[in-house]
């Protein structure tokens, strides 16, 4: 591999946004997680799922916020905010820009009871466009933080978030879109957040139709998306895009709503039997080949039309990254790598590494691959990380030109270390360093010498 930090390549769109922010239900957990934030350095939260890692708390959905649906939508004192700003507040204050998800969380019990068509589409319009105002234009002893993602519902497709038609969907978005752009024309509306396990295109092609046929706005596209391969992952934001060009909408942002990597059906992710293989340290969701996953693709994302990405999420179970016992994870250590990078936001030239004929053979039955990206800051110094998401023991070096105006720190995350320093040579501008049979990321940090240094 060779870098080059002499060549500046843009700035990195910093496609590392997450879902939910820290836990506030719980002192405790709140201190844990607000911690383990500000070390992923996240770019954007999406508000979505936010009760169900809040128990107890009124948080972000429509009847969290406007409880009885026959009150007087026009009267601030219908509403309740309070711990609402508090949760954005939190996320505001981590430096995240916010989407709004306008609508309802999943609901995993028998009954259903609020993922309903709302029962008057122009009245549940006029409770979002008053939320939207205030958080950003003070109504009701509100604020002015000026959150400029709102989106309409989520999953629309998934029976667990969404118990209408899809054109019931679509309806509502068009009264919801339409009045939101009229009143507050700075913002930007979008959906459908079509997902998460199932590739769906002629349904994301539908919703187009409709908002062409209708002319809708659309600010931004999105989709959410779960699954393993790198290569499959990395192809769909072109696929929306022209999509979303066909239909008449070149300058919507695509957006991925929710993505994970997930080594199991949802079904099996579920059955007490599967459980030890989701959890497996190395191959399970939280180990360190969802990690390698997790850094390859949205170092990925950095050369597709891609605009947004939202990783779900930052908080604690299979879904997280933290375990249930609030601890860090080898999922979590590949965030902390990436954000850590994105500090040095300056993108420069990297060339990845040409894998010899033998290695390229016995990777052709894997999934895997090696991702590369590099980034400097504006006082000179640099960040490197590589990925690997293939299981074969190898040595691989890195050239860095002029490596000798630089102090050099190696950390690596694999199935034994958890971003740990790493064993390494240097010799002239080159690293070599031996990857150990399985996954791993590595994270090589350069920090500029002084002159006399």
């Amino acid at each position: 591999m060779k870098v080059d930090f002499s060549r500046e390549e843009g700035r990195f769109k910093h496609l590392n946004g997450i879902n939910l922010g820290p836990i506030i239900s719980n002192v405790y957990t709140y201190e844990v997680t607000k911690a383990f934030y500000k070390k992923i350095n996240a770019s954007a939260v999406r508000l979505h799922d936010v009760p169900l890692n809040n128990p107890g708390m009124k948080l972000v959905d429509i009847h969290q916020i406007f409880a009885n649906f026959d009150a007087d939508e026009n009267n601030p004192d219908n509403y309740y905010f309070e711990q609402t700003d508090d949760y954005i507040k939190e996320c505001i204050d981590l430096g995240m820009e916010v989407l709004y998800r306008l609508g309802e969380s999943i609901e995993h019990s028998p009954k259903k009871y609020f993922i309903h068509p709302p029962k008057d589409f122009a009245k549940w319009a006029r409770i979002c466009s008053h939320i939207v105002a205030h958080y950003n234009e003070g109504w009701a002893n509100g604020h002015h933080w000026n959150i400029r993602y709102w989106a309409v519902w989520c999953e629309p497709n998934e029976w667990k978030l969404w118990s209408g038609t899809r054109e019931q969907y679509f309806e509502l978005y068009k009264v919801t879109a339409t009045l939101l752009k009229a009143e507050h024309p700075d913002i930007k509306v979008g959906g459908p957040a079509w997902g998460g396990g199932g590739y769906d295109p002629a349904a994301m092609e539908a919703f187009l139709a409709y908002c062409k046929e209708n002319a809708l706005p659309l600010d931004f596209f999105t989709w959410n998306q779960y699954h393993t391969l790198v290569p499959f992952m990395l192809s769909l934001p072109k696929t929306f895009k022209e999509m979303a060009i066909r239909y008449g909408y070149p300058d919507a942002e695509i957006q991925i709503g929710e993505w994970h990597y997930v080594n199991r059906s949802w079904r099996a992710i579920k059955t007490p039997g599967t459980a030890p293989d989701v959890l497996d340290p190395v191959y399970g969701m939280l180990g360190i080949e969802s990690a390698a996953y997790t850094t390859s693709v949205m170092m990925g994302f950095e050369d597709t039309p891609l605009d947004k990405a939202f990783f779900y999420t930052g908080n604690c179970g299979i879904f997280g990254m933290l375990d249930k016992d609030r601890n860090p994870t080898k999922l979590y250590y590949g965030l902390e790598a990436y954000g850590t990078l994105m500090r040095h936001d300056i993108r420069v030239h990297c060339e990845p590494d040409e894998l010899s004929p033998q290695l390229q053979h016995d990777l052709a039955s894997q999934k895997g691959d090696c991702a590369i990206l590099a980034g400097k800051n504006a006082d000179g110094d640099g960040a490197i990380l590589i990925s690997y998401l293939f299981s074969i023991e190898m040595e691989f070096q890195v050239e860095i030109a002029g490596l000798d105006n630089y102090d050099v720190q190696v950390r690596v995350v694999d199935a034994d270390k958890d971003f740990d320093n790493a064993i390494y040579t240097r010799r002239g501008n080159t690293l070599t360093i031996r990857k150990p049979s399985y996954a791993a990321i590595y994270l090589i940090e350069l920090f500029k010498r002084t002159p006399n240094a």
